[in-house]
């Protein structure tokens, strides 16, 4: 079924989703074709384009898809087709896993996707200079684009760049930082997560105006909605919607790890913060009721519902940032629409 929103007939999200997602894995495929046989064989695996898969609808997870997504639907801002975002896409598209390797080294993550991860299979060397060439391909592929102004979006997608390298640094000095607040953490993953969505809109963009004014209010727009992500991404990594049958993982509380309703509940003050503050000052493993019982004192002393605010709050900002934009009626819904479908977990 489609969606009436402002009298505009709006796609249904699975048209949307599963076109975009054909959109991206056909420009990062060819894109692939560009790198160094040794390399391209570590980039197919990551992608899941060999190994054993069927092929991991590239960017590979839901988040990144999300923001996939995004550029596709900014790029028909004005009406025209998703393809036009095709390049832009496929660039975003490498840029994010090539930084996404250099995570997964960072983190010692030994899978990604529910396959080892490329690092585990093809070592530590083949799998960092496999993501620096991503890195390089991504600027290679917006360069050969039809893009009316290449070298603008290249710049925006460097500045994307170095401000991922820094919000990375900042999060994994978070890991054994005790004085994290509310502010703190939230300057933390705009820094991190706001980057990604922010360079993902303006792309986007790019693709279907030069308007200065626009393209500005489109990528604050995305800003706003990678800082609702990643607070989404933080309260699903805790709990779970029962009905979708997926188990929270709680890999932030196991590595005790202050994500945002951490945050927001060590930020009270009562018998129960002071056991969740106990759990996070100890450093013996953790055991599978001790997190279930961490879970519950984070909601308890009102991190979930503080996070939530947070959560509704840039989706209200998102929304203000999208009119200024000025999208054309049905990108204005779609994306309307977009957001509004977010703040679930």
């Amino acid at each position: 079924m489609t969606t009436q929103l402002s009298r505009v007939t709006i796609r249904p999200t699975e048209l949307i989703v599963s076109s975009c997602q054909a959109i991206v894995k056909a420009g990062v495929k060819d894109s692939l074709t560009l790198l160094p046989d040794s390399l391209r064989e570590v980039a197919e695996f990551h992608f899941g384009f060999s190994g054993g898969s069927s092929g991991v609808p590239a960017p590979g997870v839901k988040s990144r898809m999300r923001c996939a997504i995004l550029l596709l639907m900014c790029a028909a801002m004005d009406g025209d087709p998703w393809e036009n975002g095709r390049d832009a896409a496929a660039a975003w598209t490498l840029m994010g896993h090539g930084v996404r390797l250099h995570d997964d080294l960072i983190d010692e993550g030994p899978t990604r996707y529910g396959r080892p991860s490329a690092w585990k299979r093809f070592g530590r060397v083949a799998a960092q200079q496999t993501g620096d060439a991503l890195l390089a391909l991504a600027f290679e592929v917006l360069a050969g684009s039809r893009m009316s102004d290449p070298a603008r979006a290249a710049v925006t997608l460097s500045k994307a760049v170095k401000e991922l390298c820094a919000g990375q640094v900042t999060d994994v000095g978070f890991e054994t930082r005790e004085d994290v607040d509310p502010a703190a953490c939230l300057a933390m993953i705009d820094a991190k997560s706001g980057p990604m969505l922010e360079s993902a809109a303006a792309l986007g963009a790019l693709c279907a105006t030069t308007e200065p004014e626009r393209v500005a209010s489109i990528a604050a727009f995305g800003r706003k909605v990678g800082m609702l992500l990643q607070v989404q991404n933080d309260l699903e990594d805790i709990w779970r919607d029962p009905a979708s049958g997926e188990v929270p993982v709680r890999s932030d509380l196991r590595r005790r790890k202050k994500s945002v309703p951490v945050a927001m509940a060590l930020d009270t003050t009562g018998p129960d913060r002071d056991r969740l503050a106990a759990y996070y000052a100890d450093t013996t493993p953790l055991t599978e009721r001790g997190i279930d019982i961490m879970a519950d004192l984070v909601d308890s002393c009102g991190g979930r519902s503080r996070a939530e605010a947070v959560m509704h709050a840039a989706a209200a900002d998102a929304l203000r940032l999208l009119d200024q934009a000025r999208p054309g009626p049905m990108a204005h819904a779609e994306l309307t629409a977009y957001v509004e479908q977010l703040p679930r977990y």
